[in-house]
């Protein structure tokens, strides 16, 4: 006997090998049906006949509508169907040549010929649940195996999820396609936002259109009056939560039964005696397909140009998608999509006005794509409209509960707002659901830093830098995927692979102000001054409404003794947002540098109202209190600064400072040496270190650490000239007189 298959990988020969099924790449058929497992069932040779085995599937594998036990092989005869999933599968044989051998396994559709063995109906479980009620979940499936042997039911929850598989992806899939979803119910299932404020909410918007049966199951005592499902009959049935019985069993047995009549309802099957008042909504029968309607006049025309322009935006080419959105829409002026890509490409190129006058005409047109919000909220967010962008994104969540995008945004304005706790749990979804989008990383690290969570900035950013490889893998060389490398990279001070994926980003799309500002901060990073002023106003020439690149210019300025056009700069940034904390804080700084120290305290305050964790307000509020000689309040202000943000080695340094003016020249060693541990490299902690071994009376220990930071920075003129003091000290004048002249050549004193 001769035998070959036939799936949607081609054409495989039966021979002695092992044909495995699945929907993992790795298996030798692949079938792309979400109630596949992984790796499903195996077909093989076994003597003279082949045999199917399935290998512990979530769904099982029927042959002529009886279940194959798992690790138990049954025979394949000529015609048998197989189903696997959603996918009916017809094995044939032949005896003759390998030639005369005519497609032995096929891929068939659902409706099968009146010839095909019946499909079973077998319906879908999903469960919803917290981790914490992981044990109490078993217990219930132990209570539905009886059902599931039967072939009555397939079971699925997340614990199924196996290496390999996207995790936000299987979750959606089965999340999207079951026939009955149990909301497993308990304060920490309520009180969870992945499962109270997605997973809920997509399965009552299931439940409210007739796709699916919700079933409330309560596990531990909560109060759910209120919640979106609490129109729904509990089990169990005398509506007491599972662990307040006495006996746990009779009610997971109340439990099965209520599961078993709601899953008899869906298939057709009268009701047992029990439960038979139980409410259940059955779910509605699909409306009848709308033929497509290609033979509309103009559509022939228009989808090409709709799918070249969506080329286009994805290669960074927006005025060219721009022009061809254009034309679709001349063809179609009521074309909603084409009206959308055409704001979308307008908001790509800056051009604000007019992409939000076409976002408003197709959201009149279609006011149920999510995408259309999403790309509104975008261009208000580049407009610091951050109110509206907030609403817009929100209007996106509720019709689209999985768009990674619009939770992007939205924790995007909740950061600009100072809503950092808020902001959190929103970009943590959104990563959830598009693991490979790298700027959420970038956001993610932000958010923690404000929260001042600093130990898990840098965990972030690792997570962020393993994403970028995956996403390069999938050949998602987008702009925005190196912009976000840039910004993982800046939090990591690797300024230099920075500065190089900033500028990949550029390559790829020159219009993207965002890789200009990261090109810009990396640029000041390795002192590059001048370069990072103008990369910072090639960002506000294409974005001129962004407070952001203001605040960074301005903190740039002073190194180029620039400093009223950083005062400017940071007053415009205030102008734009008038809720930007840091950049009242750089507008003190400016102040404290132009001799106008008395205004700068309003500021500080200002700031701190508005952040009261901002480490760098306290940090300047410091300075003040310093330049007061009030040194008590200067010092007790710095500790508040680096109680907020322990590694800052500036931070330390400004402390170690405020101590050997108070003469505790030992513990300003000691917090000198703190600042290397966090940043070996910052030339300042060297130079605080050799100042304090100085008043020690350690001038040989002192002369290396000045070393160090000249090293490190070569035009320190503070460095020089405390090196100059130490070789005077050991009679080595001609020496010291050449350091003075640097010191003095590079603007100390002045």
């Amino acid at each position: 006997m001769e035998a070959a298959i036939t799936g949607p990988t081609g054409r495989i020969a039966l021979e002695n090998t092992t044909v495995t099924i699945g929907r993992l790449p790795d298996n030798s058929l692949v079938l792309q049906d979400v109630r596949v497992s992984g790796h499903h069932a195996t077909i093989m040779l076994s003597g003279q006949d082949y045999v199917i085995n399935d290998v512990g599937s979530t769904n099982g594998t029927y042959v002529n509508g009886q279940r194959v036990a798992r690790e138990t092989p049954r025979i394949l005869k000529a015609d048998d169907a197989i189903l696997l999933g959603r996918t009916t599968l017809v094995f044939e044989v032949s005896g003759g040549t390998q030639d005369d051998i005519d497609d032995t396994l096929t891929e068939q559709p659902q409706n099968t010929p009146n010839d095909t063995p019946p499909t079973p109906k077998t319906v879908e479980i999903y469960y919803s649940y917290a981790e914490k009620d992981e044990e109490l979940q078993r217990e219930l499936e132990k209570h539905l195996r009886t059902m599931q042997r039967r072939g009555l039911i397939s079971e699925w929850n997340k614990s199924i999820i196996s290496g390999g598989m996207d995790v936000s992806k299987e979750i959606n899939a089965h999340l999207n396609t079951a026939d009955i979803i149990l909301l497993l119910v308990s304060s920490d299932f309520i009180g969870t936002y992945k499962y109270y404020d997605v997973e809920v909410e997509r399965a009552m918007q299931r439940y409210d259109l007739g796709q699916a049966l919700v079933m409330l199951v309560l596990l531990r005592p909560v109060d759910w009056k209120g919640a979106r499902f609490d129109k729904l009959s509990p089990l169990p049935s005398n509506g007491k939560p599972v662990t307040t019985w006495r006996n746990r069993d009779e009610a997971f047995l109340n439990i099965a039964r209520g599961i078993h009549n709601a899953v008899l309802k869906l298939m057709g099957l009268p009701p047992s005696e029990e439960f038979e008042q139980l409410d259940i909504l059955q779910p509605t029968p699909p409306p009848s397909p709308v033929p497509p309607p290609s033979d509309l006049p103009g559509l022939a025309s228009k989808k090409p140009l709709l799918d070249s322009a969506a080329t286009a935006m994805k290669d960074c080419r927006y005025q060219e998608a721009l022009t061809l959105y254009d034309k679709a829409s001349q063809q179609d002026p009521r074309s909603a999509p084409a009206l959308l890509g055409k704001g979308d490409a307008l908001c790509r190129l800056n051009r604000y006005a007019e992409a939000i006058t076409m976002l408003d005409r197709a959201i009149q047109l279609d006011d149920s794509s999510a995408r259309a919000y999403v790309v509104r909220g975008d261009t208000f967010s580049n407009l610091s409209r951050y109110d509206e962008a907030l609403a817009e994104y929100e209007r996106a969540i509720q019709l689209d509960l999985l768009f990674a995008l619009a939770y992007f945004g939205k924790s995007s304005v909740l950061h600009w707002r100072n809503r950092f706790e808020e902001a959190l749990p929103v970009i943590e979804l959104s990563i959830q659901l598009d693991p490979n989008y790298i700027p959420a990383y970038g956001l993610k690290a932000e958010v923690l830093y404000r929260l001042n969570r600093h130990s898990g900035v840098k965990a972030v950013c690792q997570e962020g830098l393993i994403a970028f490889d995956r996403a390069i893998g999938l050949e998602l060389n987008h702009a925005e995927i190196y912009n976000g490398r840039g910004s993982l990279l800046l939090f990591l001070k690797r300024n230099e692979e920075a500065l190089s994926a900033a500028n990949q980003a550029v390559q790829i799309d020159a219009g993207l102000a965002s890789a200009y500002a990261i090109k810009g901060a990396a640029l000041a990073g390795l002192n590059r001054f001048e370069e990072a002023v103008a990369a910072f106003e090639q960002a506000l020439q294409l974005n001129p409404n962004v407070a952001f690149y203001y605040w960074m210019k301005g903190n740039v300025l002073p190194n180029l003794n620039r400093k009223v056009e950083a005062l400017a700069a940071c007053e415009r940034a205030i102008e734009i947002e008038p809720s930007f904390a840091y950049a009242y804080v750089s507008k003190a700084n400016m102040l404290v540098m132009l001799g106008r120290s008395t205004e700068a305290f309003t500021l500080i305050d200002r700031a701190l109202l508005l952040d009261p964790n901002c480490a760098s307000a306290y940090y300047t509020k410091s300075h003040l209190y310093g330049s007061l000689n009030r040194v008590a309040e200067a010092l007790a202000a710095c500790e508040r600064a680096c109680q907020l943000d322990p590694t800052n080695p500036m931070f330390l340094c400004g402390k170690a400072d405020l101590l050997m003016r108070m003469m505790r020249f030992g513990d300003a060693l000691a917090v000198c040496q703190q600042a290397l541990v966090a940043d070996p490299n910052f030339a300042p902690a060297y130079n605080g270190k050799g100042a304090a071994l100085v008043q020690l009376n350690r001038y040989a220990e002192a002369l290396i650490e000045f070393e160090k930071a000249i090293q490190l920075a070569p035009t320190f003129a503070l460095a020089y000239f405390n090196e100059g003091r130490v070789l005077q000290f050991f009679g080595r004048y001609f020496e010291a007189q050449q350091v003075f002249a640097i010191a003095m050549k590079l603007g100390y004193g002045q």
